[in-house]
């Protein structure tokens, strides 16, 4: 599967390595509104966030990864509301993590190593919980939300 990242900074390198690494993810580039050269950690700048559904409907990717987080959670809900329902989002869910068999999980998640998410867990669309963060049973993580780490 072919997908792509917005966002070249430090959470798109580690999601693209995750992606790659973890899931087998072809990484076909990043797309970035303030980044001005033409690569990132070794892949394409494939050009600013308002060119990624012409490139989707050219076939160009499969799924889109936002890799925006932290200090612009706002603004990975702004890419998430844009392109919901258009292009296919991606999960990206480390091995080292527990994620029960229970649990319902939304898209556009990312789940960093070491995580448990135990018995009835639901995590909502667009979720990015860090590193080894826990989430007892039948809890609710809703959307657009950010886990710090150990949280």
């Amino acid at each position: 599967m072919k997908i792509v990242l917005i966002g070249a900074g430090e959470l798109g390198k580690l999601l693209a390595h995750h992606a790659q690494f973890s899931h087998n993810y072809t990484i076909v580039g990043y797309y970035d509104d303030y980044y001005e050269k033409n690569d990132f950690n070794g892949f394409k700048i494939l050009g600013k966030c308002d060119q990624i559904l012409k490139d989707y409907n050219i076939g160009l990717f499969d799924f889109i990864v936002i890799a925006i987080g932290y200090y612009r959670m706002e603004a990975r809900a702004h890419y998430y509301k844009i392109f919901k329902d258009k292009i296919p989002f991606a999960n990206i869910i480390h091995p080292s993590s527990y994620v029960d068999g229970s649990c319902k999980l939304g898209e556009g998640i990312c789940i960093m190593p070491g995580c448990t998410l135990d018995f009835e867990t639901e995590i909502e669309d667009n979720v990015l919980l860090n590193t080894g963060v826990t989430v007892a049973h039948h809890s609710k993580i809703k959307k657009n939300s950010f886990l710090g780490p150990a949280v």
